[in-house]
Order: structure tokens, then sequence, then C-alpha cells
């Protein structure tokens, strides 16, 4: 071989040696910095799961073309995407003129100077700056003119009118206005209305926030899964924020228990967050955030959930279980199911009854899933 192609060869050996220790460092947001150096440890513990993964699939996503828009302002605030929308279709002198309306002391100043707009341009708009002076009344005035108008002339701002309803009803104290209001959002969305804002799926977080200001938990938890299931982040955090409310509140747990996707949150949230549920000692300079998952709540809390007559997702609770030092109870949950999970959990335990042949095949199976 020639020296260059000798020097090559050294280098790339050199680089996979590299690359393998680097891999041995392997540092991840769910794994330890280390997976070779304590691999006892390591091959019998368990790795979390991750909230937001768990949430998207809380409810299949549904089977329309409705999407979610992450980032940037909210749709009543000045940001570069609603100027964007605001602006698509109009010429330079309507986009003029609508500035003009938007900075307008009243929403009925900012009426007179729509000029030229579109009707319903120039009533959404003035209804919107009624808004952002807390003219409540005025402004469900003139965002019911624009659903008033025929259907033609109000192809710019229909939907854009029922959801800011819906945010009004809501603040007017009529949570059965405001989801009637929210659902026509979603109503004009499937039926071809334009929705850059993704204002209809919006709505499924704004009206499952009426339901769980009203006592409807479980009902809340639904809209807002359907929310996460279309990719939305306000849905992800929303359903974390009901799961850490509901964990402190029996009753809330009792209504999620009895409501199928309800109880799919809680597993979600103690498959991915057990440590939110570790006691805090308020005089200790050190806090165990890695401690093992059996403190006294998550055990009552694992204990209701296997209580009920039908687990939603025996192989999540397994999981939790093997967490917990419960093994026995791990064991029999995970024969239950055939998931890439249930299999993970076999091979845990296998491995610490010291069948290294039969946690090969579990894991094995586990990957093919």
């Amino acid at each position: 071989f020639s020296f260059n192609v000798s020097f090559n060869a050294l280098v790339s050996l050199l680089c996979a040696a590299l690359l393998v220790s680097m891999s041995a460092l392997a540092c991840g947001p769910d794994f330890p910095m280390t997976l070779l150096d304590r691999r006892e440890q390591i091959m019998s513990g368990l790795p979390e799961g991750v909230f937001d993964f768990e949430a998207k699939q809380l409810v299949p996503k549904p089977d329309d073309a409705l999407v979610a828009v992450n980032g940037g302002g909210w749709w009543d605030e000045p940001d570069e995407a609603r100027d964007k929308a605001e602006a698509h279709g109009l010429s330079a002198s309507q986009v003029q003129a609508l500035r003009a309306m938007r900075s307008a002391a009243s929403a009925d100043e900012a009426l007179g100077l729509a000029a030229d707009l579109p009707r319903d341009v120039a009533l959404y708009t003035a209804g919107a700056v009624a808004f952002g002076q807390n003219d409540l009344l005025a402004a469900l005035t003139y965002f019911q003119s624009v659903a008033a108008l025929p259907d033609g002339e109000r192809s710019s701002r229909g939907l854009w009118a029922s959801f800011m309803e819906g945010r009004v009803q809501r603040l007017n104290g009529d949570p059965a206005a405001a989801s009637l209001a929210f659902e026509r959002t979603r109503t004009l969305a499937r039926a071809g209305a334009a929705d850059p804002l993704g204002l209809a799926v919006a709505s499924l977080g704004a009206q499952a926030r009426v339901l769980r200001e009203s006592g409807d938990v479980a009902g809340a938890v639904r809209l807002y899964a359907q929310q996460a299931a279309y990719g939305s982040n306000v849905g992800f955090t929303s359903l974390l924020f009901v799961a850490r409310a509901a964990v402190n509140d029996p009753v809330q747990i009792d209504a999620l228990l009895a409501d199928e996707v309800g109880s799919k949150l809680l597993l979600a949230y103690l498959y991915s967050r057990y440590n939110e549920l570790i006691d805090i000692d308020p005089e200790a300079e050190y806090q165990d955030f890695n401690a093992p998952a059996d403190g006294p709540r998550l055990l009552a809390l694992l204990d209701r959930i296997a209580a009920t007559p039908s687990i939603p997702a025996p192989d999540k609770v397994a999981a939790i279980a093997y967490r917990a030092g419960r093994f026995e109870q791990a064991a029999k949950l995970a024969e239950q199911s055939q998931s890439a999970l249930a299999a993970w959990v076999r091979a845990k335990l296998a491995l610490r009854a010291g069948n290294t042949d039969a946690a090969a095949q579990a894991y094995a199976a586990a990957a093919k899933a």
C-alpha cells in the first residue's frame, strides 16, 4: 500500500475510535451521561418517557386539513405573522387603511377609517380595536356583524370573527355561547375558510379552557388532546398543566380515571414526569430528583389506576410499577401488551432474574416494534 492509503486508513480508524468513545458518553435528555462504566445500574434502570410525545398519542390525529401554527404572537397582538395574514389579498392603500384602523382611539373611529376595505375586514378590525380596549359589548356586536354577512362577503374574516366571538363570550361568562362559537370556527375551517393563523386548532384549546373553568376537566382533556394530536405546542403544555393540577386533587383524579383519555393522560404524566411527585424537603440542602419512583403519592395513584376495571395502557402501568420497585406487578402487566414498551419492561425483568437469553429476545422484540 502507498503511504497515502495507509495514512488515510489510520485516520479512519482513529475517527472510528473517537466516535465509539463519544457514543459511550451518549449524553441526552432521557439517558444517563455514561452507558458503559456503570453497566449493571444502567441496564437495570428504565428511562422515563417524553411527555410531549406521549401527549401527542392520547388520541388519533383527526382526519382533516386543520393545521396548528406554533410560535409567534397571539392573533390579537401585533406581530409579523398576524400583520402578514391581515394584509393578504389587500392592496397597498387598503393595508394603509387597515393600519390606520388599528391605531384608532375607538372602534367607531376605526370604522370611520375603513375607506374601501372589504366589509368583513372593516367590521372585524373595528371589533378587534374594541376588544383591545376591553369594550366587550362593542367587540361582540362587531364580531357578530361579520357572521351576519352573506357567505360571499365574509370569506376573509368570518372564521376570525367566530373565534373572537368565542373569546368574548367566555369573558362575558357565557360558556355555552363560547363553545358554540369555537365549534363554528372549526366547522368553517373544515368547509374551506382560510385559516393562516391556525385559529381552528387554537379553538380546541380555547374551548377546553371554557370546559375546565366550568368543572368538566375530562371534557377539557379530550379537547386538549385533539389539539396536541395536531402538533400544537399549546396543547402539550395545557395537558401538562392539567395533569399537574389533577394529581394534587382527588376530585380531578376521579374525573380523569372515569374517562379513557383522562386515564391515559394520568399514565402519560406518571410515565414521563414521575419525579415531579417526589416530595420536596424545604430544609434539605440537596434534593435527589433521581430518587426511585416509590413515593407515597405516586404509589397511591398507581394503585388507583391498577384497580380500574380496564387499564387503558397496561404497558405504561408496567413501566411505572417497574420504576417503583413493584416487579411482580410489572411482570403481570407487561404480559398484557405486545408493545415495544412492554417488551422493554420484560427485558429489564429478565435481566434482573439473570435470564440473559430471555432478555435478548425481549430486547429484539422491542427493537422490532
